[in-house]
């Protein structure tokens, strides 16, 4: 695989509703953030944190997606190409996201204390927990999402 790599030549079933996107989407062009697709960072994730989709509708969900801007013209943030992109590690390495950034990024950087699997944050020391700014800039206490490597996100 190189930066150039389009998508649809890993993931034969990508499909978007801007032919444009469909047919020249790169690697790089979702790391860059620069599909021009919609803004839709927040559509995966409920109320109370919970989640919309199941990870295998990814594909399927992006695909409808609406241009909103010109492809590679301007730079707009969606979580949804990361989302693709490990679609594109899965499929590429022949294991699950997590398993393959354990295997090439955690372990030999001895992170052993960083994981995809879900954790009870009430439980786990050490654990990052989730806030939102309120209106009077108070913290909020959010519920934890429930994400992993078996989830969308």
């Amino acid at each position: 695989m190189e930066w150039d790599t389009p998508i649809k030549d890993i993931l034969p079933d990508f499909k978007s509703a801007s032919k444009t996107v469909e047919e020249n989407l790169k690697v790089v062009d979702l790391l860059a953030q620069r599909s021009g697709l919609a803004r839709s960072s927040y559509w995966w994730q409920g109320a109370e944190g919970v989640l919309f989709l199941e990870k295998k509708d990814a594909l399927g969900f992006y695909s409808r997606f609406p241009p909103t801007a010109k492809f590679r013209q301007d730079w707009g943030y969606s979580n949804w190409g990361y989302a693709i992109l490990g679609a594109v590690i899965e499929k590429l390495s022949g294991q699950s996201f997590a398993d393959y950034v354990a295997q090439t990024v955690l372990e030999p950087l001895e992170l052993n204390h960083t994981t995809f699997k879900p954790l009870q944050t009430d439980h786990t020391p050490k654990v990052a927990k989730p806030y939102a700014a309120m209106d009077d800039a108070s913290p909020y206490l959010m519920p934890p999402p429930p994400v992993s490597d078996e989830t969308i996100m």
